[in-house]
């Protein structure tokens, strides 16, 4: 509950799994409704009955880097708790290492859809609900090979680097709103 006896509503994407799961699983501990979003509905489901069900939270299906499917996630996150207090983007896909002359345009094309628009669609979501309610927190999850780059995993750092760079962007554009937004490299 926040300091006005209401429900906190916490999203996070790519939650079927790994970290996304274990942020998911945080949250819950800390009593927040949340909102798995992950385009594997039947993983999402399997990390939901972990929690404890539906009355713990929901399943959002939806591609991170498919403006109609984040909207309709979005909107029935507005639907269902009338808020959101914290969004966590952490959806990404990896990269096998790949020499850059080697690298197709469509593999780099995935990487970027993913781990960068996917980024930006979650927090172009969530800032008016967030706004609505006066505040929130979005963590977007880098990684630190944004700053420190290995060879072939060219198109994945560069998302990283992305990451890092627009969570910078809209923490300053945002300041003064009471949405605090942040960024964790792990790694």
């Amino acid at each position: 509950m926040d300091q006005n006896g209401r429900q906190r509503v916490a999203v996070i994407t790519g939650a079927a799994s790994g970290f996304g799961k274990a942020i998911a699983q945080r949250f819950a501990a800390d009593g927040y409704w949340i909102g798995l979003l992950d385009r594997n509905r039947e993983a999402a489901e399997s990390a939901l009955e972990e929690l404890g069900g539906g009355s713990r939270g929901a399943v959002l299906v939806a591609d991170v880097s498919a403006e109609a499917e984040m909207e309709a996630a979005f909107r029935t996150v507005e639907a269902r708790w009338g808020r959101l207090d914290v969004l966590v983007n952490n959806a990404a896909v990896p990269q096998r290492p790949t020499p850059i002359q080697e690298l197709s345009t469509g593999e780099w094309d995935r990487i970027m859809a993913v781990n960068v628009k996917g980024v930006f669609l979650g927090i172009k979501l969530a800032v008016p609900l967030m706004l609505a309610n006066g505040g929130g927190s979005i963590i977007n999850i880098a990684s630190v090979a944004a700053v420190r780059p290995r060879p072939g995993l060219n198109a994945y750092c560069a998302s990283k680097a992305a990451v890092i760079g627009l969570t910078k962007a809209v923490a300053l554009e945002l300041a003064g709103t009471g949405i605090r937004v942040n960024c964790i490299a792990p790694g």
